[in-house]
């Protein structure tokens, strides 16, 4: 299976324009359809994003070309929006993050305002790496150095056989994984106020 990757896109314009393409492009940027419902007992109806590799600020897209499309003009064989609304996008690719897409929509957005403020950050299921992007700026965590963080912090052995995620620190009385996701949220509040 596909090791996946969350990116989380958030924009800030006070343009119009701007806000009407982003609607476009990801509020409104989905359709209504019937699908059999879980129990096989009728239909339900569902939200379904469409494609993102048809964006208006992309060419040469096909079903024949998809793979190598997707990984030189996404950055990923396959990306889909999963959620979005009129500030933020929640969208989810295989194997590798979407920088060369998140590059495309900033400079497409920025057609209509070169003010425009667009911020991402993805982790993958992993957390090998870490990444905030605000208007081509950068920070990045390397996986290894969240867990060097994570063991310092925590006085643990992430290798260690006797080591369990769901056991609770003792000082906190909270499960290593909650504690790894607490980490894994304060750099990424840290790093979007550092850009």
């Amino acid at each position: 299976m596909a090791n996946h990757v969350y990116h989380y896109m958030n924009i800030s314009t006070n343009v119009d324009a701007c806000q009407q393409e982003w609607d476009k492009l990801f509020t409104n940027y989905h359709e209504e359809v019937e699908r059999p419902s879980y129990h096989g007992d009728g239909t339900i109806t569902m939200r379904e994003y469409k494609e993102i590799q048809v964006h208006p600020m992309f060419e040469g897209y096909s079903d024949d070309n998809w793979y190598n499309w997707g990984i030189e003009n996404i950055g990923a064989k396959w990306a889909h929006i999963e959620d979005a609304d009129d500030s933020s996008a929640y969208i989810v690719s295989a194997w590798s993050p979407i920088i060369p897409y998140l590059e495309a929509l900033d400079d497409h957005l920025r057609e209509l305002d070169e003010a425009v403020i667009i911020s991402c950050q993805y982790e993958d299921d992993l957390r090998n790496c870490l990444e905030v992007r605000k208007n081509g700026d950068l920070d990045v965590k390397d996986g290894g150095e969240l867990n060097d963080e994570f063991e310092s912090k925590y006085n643990v052995d992430l290798s260690s056989d006797e080591f369990d995620w769901t056991d609770e620190h003792e000082e906190s009385g909270t499960m290593y994984d909650e504690l790894y996701d607490e980490l894994v949220n304060d750099w990424f509040e840290e790093a979007h106020g550092n850009l």
